[in-house]
């Protein structure tokens, strides 16, 4: 084995040091080298990173305004478009109810005047067909002027001084019925007929000094017709008591004039001769 001198041993120590100090140092370089560079690398990677976040943040925060932006706007309009719609559906139906009010008011208008006509029209129809037919049943049945005089003369309270004016063509009828009345109705012992040509068929109007009882078939029928259609202002139920209320007994009168003296009586006149009575210058023979 070889053996190495003191002498080369320690210049080998002191080369081994140098050596190795300058590996040390380019190490050392290397190092700070390759450090700087990492570092700079994570500095560039974590402004990268950075910037990203701040895009990223600037894009969400602009994303999420936009759409709080656009919500917002979204109910915004919808409320205003849904109060506008609510306004101009009200509108709509104000307008419309007063129009349905309007037609309602003017159909209620219109019905009454076509019932109204048609009342009265049927009305007419009606009264035009009894006063035919009361023509025809007076032409026909002479009890109906007995029975309108028993009408009138019921009504009389007081003995009265009474001119019952009845048709021409009632007359004689009238004539032999008064009789029996008057002995029915004291009050009518001196009522007397009158022919009158205005009056109508079957009618009779009893007149005093003091009043009048209209018992003719036109009042009686316009009555009826004032009941059934009432004047303005006179209910329905007036205007059917005026039926009674028309027909009440005149006035107290006075008492009634003590009935006329009869004439005086004349002296029976003289049996006629007997046939054998004869004069003294007849011939028996003859």
């Amino acid at each position: 084995m070889a053996l190495i001198k003191h002498a080369q041993s320690d210049a080998l120590v002191r080369d081994a040091i140098v050596l190795d100090l300058a590996q040390l140092g380019r190490q050392a370089e290397e190092l700070i080298a390759h450090a700087e560079a990492r570092a700079a690398r994570v500095i560039a990677d974590a402004q990268r990173e950075r910037d990203r976040l701040l895009s990223d943040a600037r894009e969400t925060g602009r994303a999420q305004g936009h759409a709080e932006g656009h919500a917002k706007g979204l109910e915004e309009g919808r409320a205003q478009g849904l109060e506008e719609a609510r306004a101009s559906h009200n509108q709509a139906l104000t307008e419309l109810a007063n129009n349905w009010a309007a037609a309602l008011a003017r159909f209620e208008r219109d019905r009454d005047d076509l019932l109204l006509h048609a009342r009265t029209d049927a009305l007419a129809l009606a009264l035009e067909m009894g006063r035919r037919i009361t023509g025809r049943i007076v032409e026909t049945d002479p009890g109906v002027v007995a029975a309108q005089l028993e009408r009138v003369l019921a009504l009389v309270a007081n003995p009265t001084r009474l001119a019952l004016r009845v048709h021409p063509d009632d007359l004689a009828r009238a004539e032999s019925e008064l009789p029996a009345l008057k002995a029915r109705f004291g009050a009518a012992t001196h009522a007397e007929l009158v022919a009158d040509p205005a009056v109508t068929r079957g009618s009779c109007v009893a007149r005093s000094a003091r009043g009048e009882i209209d018992a003719s078939i036109e009042t009686q029928l316009d009555r009826i017709a004032e009941a059934l259609l009432p004047v303005a202002g006179v209910e329905p139920s007036a205007a059917a008591s005026a039926l009674a209320d028309n027909a009440i007994e005149p006035p107290p009168e006075p008492p009634p004039e003590p009935p006329p003296e009869p004439p005086a009586e004349s002296p029976p006149e003289s049996p006629p001769p007997s046939p054998d009575a004869r004069g003294p210058d007849e011939d028996p023979r003859s």
